[in-house]
């Protein structure tokens, strides 16, 4: 009895966190077909980000707002914290996100259980993000995926671009945050002008494209022209 004690204490956890990893996949990519989708429905209703209107960008509630006004009617929510007051927001929509309490974002519950935080930063969608090569970011969207315990970013909380292209996400190769430096634990700052800890936001495409959060396990060691796993 001793023996299966001491294995089922070694096991259990690793079986925990692997099932835990793959409901975290799941929703993240169930998320980002939900919302590409919207996307699509908003351009056909609305045309091209470019031409919706937002406000004065980042610092500014009513542009956040707008920019999730423009999805809402796409989205199955269990709930609407836009222009929520603190509390409603932390009780409906998430208590764990950082920035629940501030007016530089705006947030709705999907009914799949994950969050969706949207931020505007230009816009006129001409910001040199998502595409280094292109002027054609217009801000962001969160998707937290355990909303009420969690938010952090690479385990969490991911990242994507509204461009005037579409719903891209963070880290694919030829944005400005690359996966390489960007979604590296051991690198706080990866991008001089940054804030501190802003790594982990570049995560996002690793994880819809080759299934595993691997990043955690073997930092540093996983890149989109070498290894995509740490068994590899």
């Amino acid at each position: 009895m001793g023996i299966i004690g001491i294995v089922a204490a070694l096991t259990i956890p690793t079986l925990i966190s692997k099932y835990q990893e793959k409901v975290t996949i799941t929703r993240l990519k169930e998320t980002y077909s939900t919302l590409a989708q919207a996307y699509q429905f908003a351009v056909n209703e609305n045309g091209s980000p470019a031409s919706w209107t937002f406000g004065t960008g980042m610092y500014d509630a009513v542009s956040h707002q707008k920019m999730a006004n423009y999805f809402k009617p796409y989205l199955k929510l269990s709930a609407d914290c836009v222009g929520k007051s603190v509390t409603y927001v932390k009780q409906y929509c998430s208590s764990a996100f950082y920035g629940a309490a501030s007016t530089s974002f705006s947030l709705v519950r999907l009914r799949n259980g994950a969050a969706l935080v949207f931020r505007i930063w230009y816009p006129s969608c001409n910001g040199v993000y998502a595409n280094e090569k292109e002027h054609n970011t217009c801000g962001s969207i969160y998707v937290l995926t355990d909303p009420m315990n969690s938010s952090e970013p690479g385990k969490t909380q991911f990242a994507f671009y509204l461009t005037k292209g579409g719903i891209i996400p963070f880290g694919l190769n030829g944005s400005v945050l690359t996966f390489e430096q960007a979604c590296n634990p051991e690198i706080e700052v990866p991008y001089p002008g940054f804030s501190s800890n802003s790594n982990m936001y570049a995560c996002t495409a690793w994880v819809i494209y080759n299934n595993n959060m691997d990043y955690l396990k073997c930092p540093g060691e996983l890149s989109w022209e070498g290894k995509h796993s740490c068994d590899e």
